[in-house]
């Protein structure tokens, strides 16, 4: 990135972020007052609605905005996603035509169509990749038209109707393809996964897209003209007969109505006190809801060693530790040479007590079948979402113990409609994703211009 563009990211964010504040200067005059809990996409899409319609005020606990998109840029200029890294189902996400609009360029990546597969003696043939990948695809099948009575979970549909068909090897490259396929996206284990939601889960239209100049780029145009205070580590939510009272510590801030972003993880954690207490039916909708763990390792090499057409590696290996995917940033940023090592549910959590160089010898280990000569690692770096105090997790998932009608039952606001609730965990369909959050916003805020 230019340093002129540098240069223009600083300026729109310090317009964007205030460190001081005077709520009599935002909230004062006849309009309505609005708090919103939380800068991530579902606080800032549900500020940028309600802007010039009531005075809206966005507090952050971080010291930036963003939420769980942030984004970094390293040393060598490698542009790096903590957090949200894809624009997925680019044909229908509504954010992909919005960056068309703000003039933020996007690119396609193109999902699993050009992957290449390795054990730990080497990379697999393309005859038998086209074996794999029709062998799964028949199995998909299979539990597809699976009928399971009562409330099973993924994990228990494939135990009882696809293992007792198939030979160990059969077992485990299945056990693989689900960790690659479908743990990676919801963020936790097939044990966990509620199958009738996986059965219904809408199909991804379109490549999905990223954002080469980094997923933070949108979030600050987004951002542009609200009021935002950071942090500002809200601990109560005190609602009475005059309206809405956010507490931090000392600091107080009063509204009419407050719209709640936080993350399932944070709310699950009791991180927050509601005065009143919240109904029995919130707190137990908040309980069942999934909240899935998925990190990432970036790794920088001196010279890429590997194929640069390749989007995917997939690294087999059934160590419960694993490391199967591999994104190659290499192919879509010209100037890095890094690859992203993906990991989800428990070994993702067993992550968080392992150190760097633990993390780093088994990226290292998952790229030496695919790489032609050795490589040299000039840069690492991992996330931390599962110990994160602010999110407690990565991201909700539709969990077994889920209830059919919860995510209505999260997105419905309290205490007579002064306290409504938003975030990808409240929406129906692609749950976890960014645009979800976004829509959520959306929907949070036009609640309010309803009332209004």
């Amino acid at each position: 990135m230019n340093s002129s563009r540098r240069r223009f990211l600083r300026l729109a964010l310090a317009a964007t972020v205030l460190p001081r504040f005077s709520l009599a200067a935002a909230l004062g005059g006849p309009r309505k007052k609005v708090l919103i809990l939380g800068a991530g996409m579902a606080g800032i899409s549900a500020a940028r609605l309600l802007r010039g319609k009531a005075d809206v005020l966005v507090l952050e606990a971080r010291d930036r905005i963003g939420g769980r998109i942030h984004t970094q840029r390293r040393s060598d200029g490698t542009v790096i996603e903590h957090g949200a890294n894809w624009l997925h189902s680019g044909k229908s996400n509504p954010l992909v035509p919005l960056c068309r609009d703000l003039k933020i360029p996007t690119i396609a990546s193109d999902n699993w169509s050009s992957v290449l597969r390795a054990t730990k003696q080497g990379p697999v043939s393309p005859e038998v990749q086209k074996k794999l990948d029709r062998e799964f695809d028949a199995q998909v099948k299979r539990l597809l038209r699976a009928t399971p009575s009562g409330k099973p979970s993924l994990g228990q549909v494939v135990e009882k109707v696809i293992l007792p068909g198939l030979n160990e090897t059969e077992k485990k490259n299945f056990l693989h393809a689900l960790r690659t396929n479908i743990e990676d996206d919801y963020g936790d284990d097939i044990d966990k996964i509620d199958f009738a939601y996986w059965q219904a889960d809408p199909t991804e239209e379109g490549f999905d897209r990223l954002i080469p100049g980094g997923y933070d780029t949108l979030v600050n145009r987004l951002a542009e003209g609200t009021t935002i205070l950071t942090g500002k580590k809200v601990d109560t939510v005190q609602v009475g007969h005059r309206g809405v009272t956010l507490h931090a510590g000392e600091e107080k801030w009063n509204a009419n109505y407050v719209i709640i972003t936080a993350p399932v993880g944070l709310l699950k954690a009791g991180v927050i006190r509601f005065d009143p207490v919240l109904p029995s039916w919130k707190t137990e909708t908040i309980e069942r809801i999934g909240f899935g763990t998925f990190e990432k390792a970036f790794m920088t090499v001196r010279e890429v060693t590997w194929g640069h057409d390749i989007s995917w590696f997939d690294y087999f290996d059934d160590d419960p530790m694993r490391l199967a995917s591999l994104f190659n940033l290499a192919k879509y940023e010209s100037d890095s040479r890094a690859v992203i090592g993906l990991d989800a549910g428990d070994s993702a959590r067993r992550w968080a007590g392992e150190s760097d160089k633990v993390i780093l010898a088994r990226v290292s280990a998952a790229m030496q079948p695919f790489a032609r000569s050795p490589f040299e690692v000039t840069d690492f770096f991992r996330t931390h979402w599962h110990s994160d105090p602010l999110t407690r997790g990565s991201y909700s998932y539709p969990a077994a113990t889920e209830l059919v009608g919860d995510r209505e039952r999260l997105r419905k606001s309290v205490h007579d409609g002064h306290v409504l609730f938003a975030g990808e965990a409240t929406e129906l369909d692609q749950v976890g994703t960014v645009h979800a959050a976004y829509d959520s916003g959306r929907a949070a805020a036009r609640e309010i211009l309803k009332k209004l």
